[in-house]
């Protein structure tokens, strides 16, 4: 058992919470922790919502169904890995979001943040370090495969946007957020610790050549790097073969992934059942023995 100081983290972080559908909700920098807080319904897998691993690796589950019937959409994109049902690409920045909706079919809707009609800047940034932390573990002679607690040695969370118009018919959203943290990894000894890395961009333009049409066009991206204990890609895909060897977290394993979505479209700028949208998503999933 320990005493993670990831409460410490989430208080620092709630005063300034975040609206999501027109709700007041405290920050949580991943969105399988934004999902457990907004659904009593859901369930997360693994329950580390400051972590890197939870942005992107983590399961979620509503309501008792399958894991593998979870998929999410990004502004109308499917984001869900084709190869590993269940899971997103990457890593969503959730601070840049607009709405969050978790529909009937399992389908976790997500809407970047439309841009303002005034100029509109926000700067922020979350940071932690081993000084904060604590834990009620027993001595080393009693912890059997637990050499120390988990936690983060120090973590640092920085978020930039801007929004607001370009003239009288275009406007604009563009945010970045970086995420640098250095973690013990509770079954490894001292020393061998787990040191991630992320990044994740969006851009959201918007023009009305005429008054009743209106063009848009947006970017997202998000990379990522594991120092050690990373897991291949595909890794459901290859246990699932009968002379697979385990697959576990390994200190010599270095994860490099990431992923780039581009958005074009058209809208009439009444309500209309009718648009025109096109969309180009690359994913590179890459993990080397170092």
């Amino acid at each position: 058992m320990k005493l993670p100081r990831l409460a410490l983290l989430a208080a620092v972080a709630t005063p300034a919470g975040a609206q999501l559908g027109g709700v007041a909700y405290p920050i949580h920098f991943t969105l399988p922790g934004l999902l457990l807080q907004q659904e009593p319904g859901v369930v997360v897998e693994p329950l580390t919502l400051s972590a890197l691993a939870a942005g992107a690796g983590a399961l979620v589950s509503r309501y008792g169904y399958s894991w593998t019937a979870t998929r999410y959409r990004l502004d109308g994109t499917d984001l869900t890995d084709p190869y590993q049902p269940g899971r997103p690409l990457g890593p969503v920045d959730v601070e840049a979001l607009e709405k969050t909706a978790l529909q009937p079919d399992g389908v976790v809707a997500l809407q970047l943040r439309e841009p303002s009609r005034a100029w509109h800047g926000r700067l922020a940034s979350y940071s932690t370090e081993s000084r904060l932390a604590s834990d009620n573990l027993p001595p080393p002679s009693g912890r059997g495969l637990l050499q120390r607690p988990e936690q983060f040695h120090w973590l640092t969370h920085n978020h930039l946007e801007a929004d607001g118009p370009l003239g009288r018919r275009a406007d604009m959203f563009v945010s970045t957020t970086g995420q640098w943290a250095s973690q013990t990894v509770p079954r490894a000894p001292p020393g061998e610790d787990l040191d991630s890395r992320a990044l994740l961009g969006n851009a959201r333009f918007r023009v009305n050549p005429v008054p009743r049409h209106q063009l848009e066009a947006g970017f997202s991206g998000a990379w990522t790097r594991t120092s050690g204990w990373a897991l291949p890609a595909g890794l459901e895909a290859l246990t699932g073969r009968r002379m697979a060897p385990p697959l576990r977290p390994h200190p010599d394993l270095e994860g490099h992934d990431g992923y780039s979505l581009v958005q074009a479209g058209w809208r009439p700028r009444a309500k209309s059942a009718f648009e025109l949208r096109y969309a180009y998503l690359r994913a590179h999933l890459d993990t080397t023995h170092i």
